[in-house]
């Protein structure tokens, strides 16, 4: 068969129909994985349901890509030839199942694929249309993972509508603290947020305490009063203050009341006053500051009535008394011993430090000083990658979005698009064009009819690689369209028009109009 008189058709085999019907019957899938690509021997041949292999089958390829169309019972399939394979001829186009059977086939517009050593080598994208009977039990091949973003994919993505990244959110969410400390804001991400912190209450009664626990972040959570138990055996040289409750001479160890009644003056961080005489207890109201104390571990403390610690600092000789050795039951002291120190400026024997697994690396070390060690990444298996962005070098596209891929590839895409019944699509960069109208015609006015049909939009830098007509019998009374037969005059083709010969072989009255669809190119 011509090329110029080939028809173009794309079906399940019998054997595809069956075994689509059986993963109907059974509720299973049908797993189609694989494209087979011919030359056809030389020819297109006209695709048959009967057909195990085809005519002339010169390369396999997994599938890309395996979709449904939106709202048709039809399935998308895409294969994609890189610049590595070619030198044959694609006429002729196969899809087989995991079981290996033959279960779509479809005859192709003759295209040369070439290779990269014959000075032309490119990615091509094949794709087919296949009608079913149910699109529910064809298992989709969808990963994210492992196909290739073609044009089409990145516009289907891009449609979806949801970005990686925005300058605000779409509903003002509520941020609100709770623990240690409380407080609430609204954000919605357009400008920072301020929240108005309360610090929580600790838990402690207000008072001064000659006991407490201080947590790390210098509040007090418990206060106690001295036990015997924490008051070491002192010396009576140790007592130098106060007056003993023992048999002494002048000032009576113990009394009822004060001679002279004395005043309770608090200045500082508390404020207040009171006067007491020992004849009963006095209540004395006190005014508290906040803290200034840093976060730490303090054995000497000053605390407020608020249960924060006001000051903190480290215990002076004068505040440890005498022990004898039977106190000391831990700790290292400095004095000489045995074994192991406390401290040391080196270890006594060097160790090795290493890194395995995803980061790999060694050094020894030895106390004497610090340790920097070189560290390598392992391999990784990018399946397991749930964030960021895999740049170029390591294999990703550098981008998290389509757009972005694309800037950090090169490969950013100009195009123009019309939707109209006149309607195009040009991309700009690499000047692929697509055209498509229609024309009313009615009746034929004889048993031969030739009409030019002009391209619109500028039409093509030249003919274009092929045009299809398609005869559309309209909805008057009349004998139906397909009496018609179309055939494209190519020696009447240019870059700005085609000719088309109707003919028709029953003389009766018709109503019909011709679609017609063209691809070419379009220098920018």
């Amino acid at each position: 068969m011509a090329e110029t008189d080939a028809i173009y058709v794309a079906m399940l085999t019998d054997a595809g129909a069956a075994a689509l019907a059986k993963a109907i019957a059974t509720k299973t899938t049908l797993k189609i994985n694989t494209m087979a690509i011919g030359d056809g021997n030389g020819s297109t041949p006209l695709p048959s349901k009967l057909q195990k292999k085809l005519i002339h089958e010169v390369f396999r390829v997994k599938l890309n890509r395996l979709s449904v169309e939106s709202g048709k019972p039809v399935i998308v399939a895409e294969g994609i030839l890189l610049p590595e394979v070619g030198g044959w001829w694609v006429r002729e186009v196969g899809l087989y199942d995991d079981a290996g059977v033959l279960v779509a086939v479809a005859s192709y517009p003759a295209t040369f694929k070439p290779l990269q050593e014959q000075g032309s080598g490119r990615t091509q994208v094949i794709r087919l249309l296949i009608q079913v009977s149910s699109t529910a039990n064809v298992q989709i091949l969808q990963d994210p993972n492992t196909v290739t973003a073609t044009l089409a994919v990145v516009q289907e993505a891009i449609s979806q509508g949801e970005a990686a990244t925005a300058r605000a959110l779409a509903t003002e969410r509520t941020i609100s603290l709770k623990g240690d400390a409380t407080g609430a804001a609204k954000f919605n991400g357009a400008g920072d947020a301020a929240i108005n912190v309360t610090l929580a209450n600790s838990g402690v009664q207000a008072g001064t305490y000659s006991k407490v626990r201080v947590s790390a972040k210098g509040l007090v959570l418990e206060g106690a009063t001295l036990t015997a138990a924490d008051i070491p055996s002192l010396d009576a040289a140790k007592i130098t203050t106060g007056t003993l409750s023992r048999p002494t001479t002048g000032n009576a160890g113990s009394a009822t009341k004060l001679q002279a009644a004395r005043v309770f003056t608090f200045t500082g961080d508390v404020g207040g006053q009171g006067q007491f005489d020992g004849a009963q207890d006095v209540a004395i109201a006190l005014s508290l500051e906040s803290t200034g104390v840093r976060a730490g571990t303090y054995p000497k403390v000053r605390v407020s009535a608020k249960g924060l610690v006001l000051e903190g600092a480290a215990l002076t000789a004068a505040d440890i008394p005498s022990l004898d050795a039977a106190k000391i039951a831990t700790g290292t002291l400095s004095r000489p011993t045995t074994g192991n120190a406390g401290t040391a400026t080196r270890l006594q024997t060097a160790r090795e430090v290493s890194f395995t697994g995803d980061v790999t690396g060694r050094g020894v070390f030895d106390g004497s000083q610090n340790l920097s060690i070189a560290l390598g990444l392992a391999g990784m298996d990018v399946s397991k990658l749930v964030s960021g962005i895999l740049p170029i070098h390591r294999g990703g596209t550098g981008g998290n979005t389509p757009d972005g891929a694309r800037n950090a590839l090169n490969a950013a895409v100009r195009s123009q698009f019309s939707g109209a019944q006149n309607g195009f699509y040009w991309d700009t960069d690499n000047g692929f064009m697509a055209q498509w109208g229609r024309l009313n015609v009615g009746d034929l006015p004889s048993q031969f009819t030739e009409y030019q049909v002009g391209f619109h939009s500028g039409g093509f830098s030249a003919a274009p690689f092929i045009v299809i007509p398609v005869i559309y019998h309209k909805s008057n009374p009349g004998v139906p369209a397909a009496t018609l037969t179309p055939a494209i005059m190519e020696g009447k083709t240019t870059g700005q028009s085609f000719n088309i010969m109707i003919g028709e072989w029953a003389n009766s009255v018709q109503d019909f109009a011709l679609y017609w669809f063209a691809i070419g190119f379009r220098a920018g």
